[in-house]
């Protein structure tokens, strides 16, 4: 049973998922000077065609993408009586980024065996443990969904190198 839990997709997928959703609620990180400087200011000046307006409300920070600002904004204008959502909902890029690195682990760690699950689960929370991921667990710092983007492209580097030695050989001399 427990190798189709861990040969599943689904499963891990969800379980990380839900409980980077679960920790973000429980652990309320946000309370930052960012966020009432110019997090969610810049998505509400974006929205509202003050990006051009308003000179510099937020200092050099004010420049920064409102993009990544929009899925915070929206929560907080949706949901901003019900916090725990708010924060369950950010903690959603923490979970995917442990799925991420699950699925990197399943390239170096044989999920059949007893060891290779266990060195599984212990790559898991030894990544998710770090200092500073720990604090950007719901935060909207963007660190996280920075991580996630970056370890994704990483995985899919990691799982074509792993095809073959000929792609391997093409990959490096190309470049």
């Amino acid at each position: 049973m427990s190798k189709l839990l861990f040969k599943s997709n689904w499963f891990p997928f969800w379980v990380l998922t839900v409980t980077g959703c679960l920790l973000s609620a429980w652990l309320r990180y946000e309370n930052n000077w960012d966020l009432a400087n110019y997090h969610y200011y810049n998505a509400w000046a974006f929205l509202n065609g003050r990006l051009n307006y308003d000179i510099v409300p937020a200092s050099v920070n004010t420049f920064f993408n409102p993009l990544s600002e929009l899925p915070f904004y929206f929560l907080i204008e949706y949901f901003n009586d019900y916090p725990a959502v708010v924060y369950g909902v950010q903690g959603i890029w923490f979970g995917l980024l442990l799925f991420v690195f699950y699925k990197i682990c399943l390239l170096f760690f044989d999920c059949e065996t007893w060891a290779g699950r266990l060195g599984i689960a212990a790559a898991i929370l030894a990544g998710a443990s770090g200092y500073a991921l720990w604090f950007q667990i719901g935060s909207t710092t963007n660190e996280v969904p920075l991580a996630l983007t970056v370890l994704a492209v990483f995985y899919l580097l990691l799982r074509e190198l792993e095809k073959t030695q000929q792609r391997l050989f093409l990959f490096f001399s190309s470049s």
